[in-house]
């Protein structure tokens, strides 16, 4: 969540936001992207970059699912709570499994992977 915090309002100084980087964190960082989505002060197209993020989120807590209650984190809860909030507003972005590394299409048709490859100082 602290990364979130800290990288995202650098895209208003003109930085770029690294959406793969942003969906490779773990799932704490999932309610700090849904607060993030909703801001007002960022640009539509870093919006939509953090909506890929979430949409990544989505998409691998769809495959690792547990409905046992063993395997109940609540890191994982909080995330997927926060998923549910912002799942309405996602509808347009598209998840393609289909190669790999998995990838979002947003609305306005960028294509973001949601692996990360890089390192910290990239950013």
């Amino acid at each position: 969540a602290a990364i979130v915090k800290h990288n995202v309002p650098r895209v208003l100084q003109g930085k770029n936001l690294n959406v793969a980087h942003l969906a490779s964190l773990s799932t704490d960082a999932v309610p700090a992207l849904a607060d993030q989505y909703f801001s007002m002060s960022l640009s539509p197209s870093a919006r939509e970059g953090i909506g890929a993020s979430l949409k990544c989120y989505a998409y691998s807590s769809s495959l690792n699912s547990s409905d046992s209650w063993r395997s109940f984190n609540l890191s994982r809860w909080q995330a997927n709570k926060a998923l549910k909030r912002v799942e309405g507003y996602l509808v347009g972005y598209n998840v393609n499994a289909q190669k790999w590394p998995v990838r979002v299409r947003t609305p306005s048709n960028v294509l973001y992977e949601c692996i990360y490859y890089g390192s910290a100082e990239e950013d």
